[in-house]
């Protein structure tokens, strides 16, 4: 032990700040998808054009109302990316049951379909996390 140690009966360890916590603020909010999509079979089986419109959606979902009113139109605009490429995507994510189309379109009243985000809650109920029930159909691949 050195002289100024035994003197003053503390260390002369170098001063450490307190470390912090970085900041994690985004001023438009962020968008967190649970571990348990993205390591699930459905996931692994979905197109980057199908996730991109995954959280798309996600983005526009407002918790309060639980459902999602989204049009291919609209869809085509954000991803920019063609009607029949969009429309595969919605169909990738329905067959994924990620997400329930709860009410269809009424173009001439300007009213886009209504979906339902599966792994979200809805109208105060839970989230029914019905992707989880998909598996990849072997007896179909060759």
């Amino acid at each position: 032990m050195s002289e100024l140690q035994s003197r003053a009966g503390q260390s002369t360890s170098v001063y450490q700040p307190k470390k912090r916590k970085p900041k994690y603020n985004r001023p438009e909010g962020v968008l967190a998808v649970p571990r348990s999509i993205i390591r699930s079979e459905a996931y692994q089986h979905l197109s980057g054009k199908a996730v991109k419109l995954m959280l798309i959606l996600q983005d526009v979902y407002n918790p309060n109302e639980g459902v999602v009113h989204y049009s291919t139109k609209r869809a085509e605009e954000a991803m920019q990316m063609s009607h029949p490429t969009v429309c595969k995507a919605f169909h990738e994510l329905m067959d994924k049951r990620y997400i329930e189309l709860i009410d269809h379109h009424d173009w001439m009243n300007g009213k886009a379909r209504e979906w339902r985000l599966t792994w979200m809650p809805f109208k105060g109920r839970e989230p029914t996390d019905d992707w989880q029930t998909w598996h990849l159909d072997k007896s179909s691949q060759k």
